[in-house]
């Protein structure tokens, strides 16, 4: 998830992303995230195509999954 998270702009560095993610910031479908090797797979998918990250209070990314299971943004 660090290097997804980085990738779509959501935080500005690897670095960053690891110390939100144990400092408890980052969300997925609103479940928190506590393990930096989590992945990003088409079971933490809404409806097999979605999925929602949360860094913090107000900022919110969806990302659209495309067939071959890869980002589409």
């Amino acid at each position: 998830i660090v290097e997804w998270l980085v990738d779509l702009g959501i935080e500005p560095s690897r670095r960053q992303a690891r110390e939100d993610i144990n400092n408890g910031a980052i969300s997925m479908n609103g479940e928190k995230v506590t393990d930096v090797n989590t992945d990003i797979t088409v079971k933490n998918s809404f409806d097999g195509r979605f999925i929602i990250i949360r860094k913090g209070k107000k900022n919110y990314s969806l990302i659209k999954l495309n067939k071959q299971n890869s980002i589409m943004e």
